[in-house]
């Protein structure tokens, strides 16, 4: 699997929407995000309406970030623009009063999932996205890093015969690498995922299936050479589905896998603090079984170990795929298969 990426570690940034929030709300969820290790803000900026004050809060919210020194990724979809603006493809002008009045943001997303099949509001065919983003580019020619693709969702390639970023919703640790592939062989680059999120069957956002699920997919992303992935989203009060942060502030088992993955690639990266652990035996005994069955299992990425006792709560991210064991449960087991894709085992 390492052959698609760069090798560099992976920054995970969080979905928001600093709606409906005073200014000093504003500045406490920024820090707030600052403290649990998430270089960078994601959030639309809409036009304000008779339903709030949008422009103001993405204006504060921006700066709030700066001051505690996080990235922000503006997103500019059909609601960044008037309703006339959007129909008739005429850009230019919204574009450019964006770019003033965001002096502080990091970066600007131009579009947003494009390809959807369905009603929403930012689909866009293939010539009006790349109006958009030609438009985008010129407009911001000055400091051209500043523009950030559309994350494609469906996912139609042929938008990336334009320019895309990656939302891989529907996705599980299992699929994930076939479809950046994918995405890498139409577009000459390994995608960043500026929104995926849990949409399996069961498990609220206390329980470990999600927390693994989230936990699996940043591993499988790094792994992959994926340079920013972003969860969505933050709280439960902007998305009551999909969520890491409770309406009381309360921590759920996902934000604390996501939080995890952090601390772990932050201090792999510095060269100190927490030593990996090595597999526990259970684990190690099927490593090798799946070893003398033929399957190399190459480069051991990352051993988690988690809870009190560790040692039996375990994941072990591997070229052929990810081994757990559970507390409780004797044994371990090959938790992700990857051992029929051939072309993402690096070769002997």
């Amino acid at each position: 699997m390492s052959e698609l990426g760069e090798g560099s570690p992976m920054k995970v940034g969080i979905n928001c929407a600093p709606w409906f929030l005073s200014d000093a709300d504003s500045t406490e969820l920024a820090s707030e995000l600052a403290a649990y290790g998430f270089h960078c803000a994601r959030f639309p900026a809409w036009l304000s309406d008779e339903s709030g004050d949008y422009e103001h809060w993405t204006q504060r919210f921006t700066e709030a970030l700066a001051a505690v020194g996080m990235e922000s990724l503006v997103t500019l979809d059909s609601r960044a623009f008037t309703v006339d603006e959007w129909q008739d493809g005429d850009y230019a002008e919204r574009l450019r009063y964006h770019r003033n009045a965001l002096p502080l943001a990091t970066r600007v997303q131009v579009g947003n999932e494009p390809d959807q099949v369905g009603e929403s509001s930012s689909t866009m065919t293939l010539e009006r996205y790349r109006l958009l983003w030609v438009w985008a580019q010129r407009v911001f020619s000055e400091h051209p890093d500043r523009c950030v693709p559309a994350g494609m969702v469906h996912v139609d390639f042929t938008y990336y015969s334009v320019a895309g970023e990656l939302h891989p919703y529907a996705q599980t640790p299992s699929t994930l690498p076939a479809l950046i592939a994918a995405v890498v062989e139409h577009s000459g680059r390994v995608p960043i995922a500026t929104e995926f999120g849990w949409e399996g069957p069961g498990g609220d956002a206390w329980s470990l299936e999600r927390a693994d699920w989230y936990r699996d997919m940043l591993e499988v992303m790094a792994q992959l050479g994926v340079q920013e992935a972003f969860p969505y989203c933050y709280s439960a009060a902007q998305c009551p589905d999909l969520y890491l942060v409770g309406t009381d502030g309360e921590e759920t088992a996902s934000l604390q896998a996501v939080q995890r993955f952090i601390r772990e690639k932050a201090s792999t990266s510095a060269g100190g603090g927490e030593t990996m652990p090595e597999p526990n035996a259970d684990i190690q005994a099927l490593i090798d079984e799946v070893g003398t069955a033929g399957h190399q299992v190459g480069t051991i990425y990352r051993v988690s170990a988690e809870g009190e006792s560790g040692d039996r709560r375990q994941a072990v991210y591997t070229d052929v795929g990810i081994f757990r064991s559970v507390e409780g449960v004797p044994g371990a087991y090959l938790h992700v298969d990857w051992r029929h894709l051939a072309e993402f085992i690096p070769k002997a």
